[in-house]
């Protein structure tokens, strides 16, 4: 899913046969890429620069346990064994082994693997990082110069536009 400067050659690599294994749908957005996102087996995420990405945390919100390189950001997501798997960087054939180890586990292993993805994935949802964030915020106020209650309605109609989107 998506895009990038590499998706002419990755069609033409990778896409281009008939019967081919992978397909290429573009960037989704909303239930086309709720769709998407479980109807797979795993996520495969071999990003090194765009490790703050949604990616991550949308097909674990769907479900689909990750098999990424281990990176900034990402190693604070993917815990290796628990809700996907966390490979170092540059084995690409350790990388191929554990797509294809993902699809074969054990339907009961699947389903841990599953549970604990969308667990994770519940820990980013938006009104959670809101309020964390909020928080964070609130321990600063002391140096605010909006008066107490002021601030405190602020984050109150902040956290109630979030939990309504």
């Amino acid at each position: 899913m998506g895009g990038g400067p590499s998706l002419d050659s990755l069609h033409r690599d990778l896409g281009g046969q008939p019967g081919a294994r992978v397909h290429f749908s573009g960037v989704l957005h909303g239930p086309f890429l709720v769709s998407a996102d479980k109807a797979m087996n795993a996520f495969a995420f071999a990003s090194l620069s765009e490790t703050q990405g949604m990616g991550l945390v949308e097909a674990m919100a769907a479900e689909v346990p990750v098999v990424a390189l281990a990176a900034p950001g990402t190693d604070e997501v993917v815990r290796d064994g628990e809700n996907g798997r966390l490979l170092a960087e540059g084995d690409e054939a350790a990388f191929a082994d554990a797509l294809r180890a993902m699809a074969e586990r054990p339907r009961e292993a699947r389903e841990a693997l599953s549970r604990q993805a969308r667990a994770t994935a519940e820990a980013y949802a938006l009104a959670r990082t809101a309020e964390t964030a909020l928080a964070a915020y609130d321990g600063l106020r002391t140096r605010s110069r909006r008066p107490k209650g002021e601030a405190q309605e602020a984050r109150q109609r902040t956290i109630r536009m979030l939990r309504s989107d």
